[in-house]
């Protein structure tokens, strides 16, 4: 009898160190189901976002801040799930014409979208530290900008004069016939200026070692050589588009008060920076890192 008990007091003992020890990873993998289960959701929004932009710049596409403003309009229309003020829409255009006008059927509209998200639950936040979901999406576009359609003028022609009956001893006046009027033909559009780019000296650069970041700064001016201070600069490292640079000061364009510095490398990487503004022709700059001397932190 007394053995039976105890038997069945060491099994409600094990019962009970094996649901301690059970417990915490069933909780760990069931908030981490709802965990990204919700980032999911964050990433199918932001990815209809930017197609939705694309697919109205595509149509709609334009140079003007009007146009612009559409084309991110018509991608916060996509967003459910949070405010759009927290939601990031950035519009460019590739593949202009030398005058930095958009070409129907060979320049692309690009919207990148982003997010800033964390997780929800503070057992999930040290194993996933805060992130930004990110979402590119281009089109090329169809129609070019939209111009407005002139308005048909009806021209009033005069009555004819009506002609009597010629005789035998008159002989009919002849008419004059009025001469053209020239068409004064149209005066040619101002060609825009063009941007220009520079890296800062020792820029591009990274430092030696596996897993070691980029870093970039750069200088943009007009042709006068006055600098450009609300110019949309992107960086591309290896081909892929990595942020959209901040200008801060005089013309340079870097991360916070100093230079960009972002993505793990091991070894060399090409670095292309890309700088458009409405109503200028861009201008992009191409340079490797191991032009530079390493560097450790911003030179």
């Amino acid at each position: 009898m007394d053995r039976s008990k105890r038997s069945t007091e060491k099994g409600r003992g094990q019962s009970v160190v094996e649901m301690a020890l059970l417990l915490p990873v069933l909780l760990l993998v069931v908030v981490g189901l709802i965990e990204f289960g919700r980032a999911f959701l964050f990433y199918t929004m932001i990815s209809n976002a930017a197609r939705e932009g694309a697919r109205y710049g595509m149509v709609h596409a334009g140079l003007d801040a009007a146009h612009i403003q559409a084309i991110r309009e018509a991608a916060w229309s996509r967003v459910v799930l949070v405010p759009t003020s927290t939601v990031s829409v950035n519009v460019t255009y590739d593949q202009l014409s030398p005058e930095g006008t958009i070409v129907p059927g060979k320049s692309r509209v690009i919207v990148t979208v982003q997010h800033p998200f964390s997780m929800m639950t503070p057992l999930m936040r040290p194993i996933f530290p805060n992130t930004t979901i990110r979402f590119i999406s281009a089109r090329t576009v169809q129609g070019g900008t939209r111009a407005h359609k002139p308005t048909a003028t009806l021209a009033i022609l005069p009555s004819p004069t009506p002609t009597s009956t010629s005789t035998p001893t008159s002989s009919p006046t002849p008419t004059q016939t009025p001469s053209e009027t020239p068409t004064p033909s149209p005066t040619p559009p101002p060609t825009p200026q063009r941007l220009h780019i520079h890296f800062e000296p020792n820029y591009p650069c990274k430092q030696n070692g596996a897993n070691k970041p980029v870093r970039v700064k750069v200088h943009v001016t007009d042709e006068g050589g006055a600098p450009v201070t609300n110019a949309t600069v992107t960086v591309y490292v290896n081909g892929v588009y990595m942020a959209t640079l901040q200008h801060i000061g005089g013309g340079l364009y870097g991360q916070g008060s100093d230079c960009w510095s972002g993505g793990s490398y091991d070894t060399d990487q090409p670095v292309r920076v890309r700088a458009e503004l409405i109503g200028f022709v861009p201008d992009e700059v191409n340079a490797n890192t191991s032009a530079n001397p390493p560097c450790s932190s911003c030179p």
